[in-house]
């Protein structure tokens, strides 16, 4: 029992007697699968489907990291102070689903690409110049930096993968 919505003693409509069809006496949950509603802004929506892994972290218990899966991705987002965002369902897996209980707060890491030894940059190196972008290489003369254009791939919002244009160990 999760949620008890009358109490002993009080006096409750019959359906009967009253067209709404009763009232509620107490909400019973089935916590054998536990799910995280989390909410996506648009602009990473598009990186999201269903069977991608998660991880997730509660305040309740700060040192632990639960593994999930993506269970289904909102086909309509919702707009709140001009904000849309898609609600995305997760499905808690493994053996630590027990100490998660309804309506805990949750934050949530979608792993959307993932790649090992790939050629990298921070973010802040890389700019846009008209509709490609480039990375500013020191010039050997110690003048004006050279703009050198690249090819990018997956980006996780503090590194980039360059997929060209530049070699490992180049100075930029």
């Amino acid at each position: 029992v999760s949620e008890r919505l009358v109490q002993v003693g009080q006096i409750i409509s019959s359906p009967t007697m009253n067209v709404g069809g009763g009232t509620a006496l107490l909400t019973l949950s089935d916590l054998s699968r536990v799910f995280v509603l989390a909410s996506v802004d648009e602009s990473d929506v598009g990186l999201v489907r269903p069977k991608q892994q998660a991880t997730i972290r509660v305040d309740a218990f700060p040192d632990e990291v639960f593994q999930g899966e993506v269970v289904r991705v909102a086909t309509k987002g919702g707009k709140v102070s001009n904000v849309v965002t898609f609600d995305v369902k997760i499905e808690v897996l493994g053996a630590g689903i027990k100490k998660l209980l309804p309506q805990m707060t949750a934050d949530v890491e979608i792993l959307a690409a993932e790649k090992e030894s790939a050629l990298s940059l921070p973010s802040e190196a890389v700019k846009r110049r008209g509709s490609g972008k480039v990375v500013l290489i020191p010039s050997a003369s110690g003048g004006e930096p050279a703009p050198v254009p690249v090819t990018t791939g997956i980006d996780d919002g503090t590194r980039v993968e360059i997929l060209s244009g530049l070699e490992e160990g180049a100075v930029v």
